[in-house]
């Protein structure tokens, strides 16, 4: 058991390390404790996790000290980064706080998840620049780009230490939407970073350039569309749908949106203060000429039900796909999702249309910073420990390998569970973590009893046996029933070999049991499956 030492600052992720998502991370001082963000990750892995679409980090460690948690403060608002609050917060009761666009998604989230019932959940709006002090925490928000509004950097002041927790972040020199201020981070510089928990998503894959350069090439191919322009993209990147749009006044066309999550946060940023246009309504889709309009989806990704699904499928009343049209994935392909993305572009493909991607022409930057801005990022701060975070071993090891080159005093990882001391600079205690999900309405672990039965069924099956005796116990009535779940069904005519065994075995054993039942059926029955494993019930009547 780990003994604190209240006048040491302590960090520890209980996710969002060694994956994409489920991004969870806790600070303690002074016996007190604060939570940056709470996500989901998307299940990449269906062979290992069948059955399960989402996954959240355990957060049963919080739940013990929550007594002591302060609040949860959302750095920005995406599903790896607040998907996991609504279903978790029950177990935390803490106040939330975040940016004002962070906290309207989350109460839309509230809107849906709670449905008629009344939530009770603490949501705090924070300004960018604003200072917050929790306990001996004093927070200051520090306003940074992504692909979505309202991101922060959460500068932590305690003990004498200053931490920054990055979030999610790029630089932009001429951004499009909010302020990349590097005047703040260079101050901050010269105020001294003792540790820089950095983003190492794009240590990889990188979609070069900056959100303004997307415009002329997309102007370009609206231009030379000789039909309608579909842009498929994520939900919530505001500052994408405000490049479409001036793309689209290049080239004399008018800007509608489709699908639910993606009217929703347009709604939400026009709130804000942060959108102001005159969307074509779904009317105006149907009678507007194909060529005079862009039309921005949700679906990228492939997601079942989103609306270029829907298009796809010819499930649109008031828009349609022909030759003459273009979709254009305006997004990165998360890992895990190639599939879903592949098959909805052949449904578009088959219907005559043009796809582009990323990989066909410049239609999408990425929302996270490069290896080039961390770079700059770290002569700008000069931090004297490099914690990577928020990626897989690949890219967090890349950026460890970054900062050493660049002769950073300190660069790790701190794997998630692991509680490091950021006075000692060392881990001094290692927590059980993981990643839990919902299974049918309760939260368990994704490696629990139910769930390990359930993939056990599905590769291997299940035989359930009934036999049922005399009321002394002494014969069988009938023939056991068997009921074999995903196994060969011709298996079944052996119900009467195992009759005929049973019966044998019970005359010449002196004791019957219900132990020794179980394991003359058991052992049958495994001289039966010989190669496969199903998982085998029996019940005695």
């Amino acid at each position: 058991m780990i003994k604190y030492k209240d006048d040491h600052l302590y960090y520890l992720p209980l996710g969002g390390i060694g994956i994409f998502g489920a991004n969870c991370y806790l600070y303690r001082y002074q016996s007190k404790w604060i939570m940056i963000d709470c996500g989901l990750a998307f299940n990449k892995n269906l062979i290992k996790y069948p059955g399960i679409d989402i996954m959240y980090p355990d957060v049963s460690f919080a739940k013990d000290i929550k007594k002591d948690l302060l609040g949860i403060i959302c750095t920005h608002g995406h599903e790896d980064h607040i998907g996991a609050v609504t279903s978790l917060w029950r177990d935390l009761e803490c106040p939330i706080y975040g940016s004002e666009f962070t906290i309207k998604i989350l109460e839309r989230k509230l809107k849906y998840d709670f449905k008629k019932k009344k939530h009770n959940l603490p949501l705090n709006i924070v300004e960018p620049y604003g200072i917050l002090h929790m306990g001996g925490f004093e927070l200051d928000f520090m306003p940074v780009i992504h692909s979505v509004p309202g991101g922060f950097s959460v500068r932590i002041k305690a003990g004498g230490k200053i931490v920054i927790h990055a979030g999610d972040w790029r630089l932009d020199n001429d951004p499009i939407l909010e302020t990349s201020d590097e005047k703040q981070w260079k101050q901050a510089g010269d105020e001294g970073v003792d540790a820089f928990m950095c983003d190492s998503t794009d240590f990889g894959d990188f979609e070069a350039g900056q959100e303004k350069e997307l415009i002329k090439p997309l102007s370009k191919i609206f231009a030379t569309t000789h039909g309608c322009a579909y842009v498929a993209m994520f939900a919530s990147n505001i500052a994408r749908i405000k490049v479409l749009i001036q793309a689209a006044n290049r080239s004399g066309r008018h800007v509608g949106i489709v699908g639910t999550s993606l009217v929703q946060n347009s709604k939400i940023a026009e709130s804000c203060g942060l959108l102001d246009y005159d969307f074509l309504t779904e009317e105006d889709m149907a009678t507007v000429p194909k060529d005079e309009m862009v039309i921005a989806l949700t679906g990228a990704q492939g997601q079942m039900n989103s609306a270029l699904v829907k298009l796809s499928e010819d499930r649109l009343p008031f828009i349609d796909l022909d030759e003459d049209d273009v979709v254009i994935l305006s997004s990165r392909a998360i890992p895990g999702n190639e599939q879903e993305i592949g098959r909805v572009t052949r449904k578009v493909e088959k219907l005559g249309a043009r796809v582009i991607t990323s990989d066909d022409e410049f239609v999408h930057v990425s929302g996270h910073s490069s290896p080039n801005h961390i770079e700059q990022m770290y002569k700008w701060i000069r931090p004297k420990t490099l914690i990577a975070m928020h990626g897989e071993f690949e890219q967090l090891k890349a950026n460890v390998d970054l900062a050493k080159r660049m002769k950073i005093e300190t660069a790790l990882i701190v794997e998630n569970g692991e509680i490091y001391d950021l006075f000692e600079n060392e881990v001094v205690h290692k927590i059980e973590t993981g990643l839990v999900c919902r299974n049918h309405g309760k939260i368990v672990p994704v490696n629990s009893k139910a769930l390990s039965e359930k993939k056990r069924i599905i590769f291997n099956g299940a035989c359930i046996v009934s036999v049922v005796f005399d009321e002394e116990g002494e014969a069988l009535l009938r023939a056991p029933k068997i009921t074999l779940i995903g196994l060969d069904e011709d298996k079944a005519t052996s119900q009467l070999e195992i009759a005929a065994h049973l019966e044998n075995v019970l005359s010449e054993t002196p004791v019957i049991t219900e132990a020794v039942i179980k394991a003359i059926v058991k052992k049958k029955l495994k001289q039966l499956f010989k190669t496969e494993k199903p998982i085998i019930e029996i019940h005695l009547l």
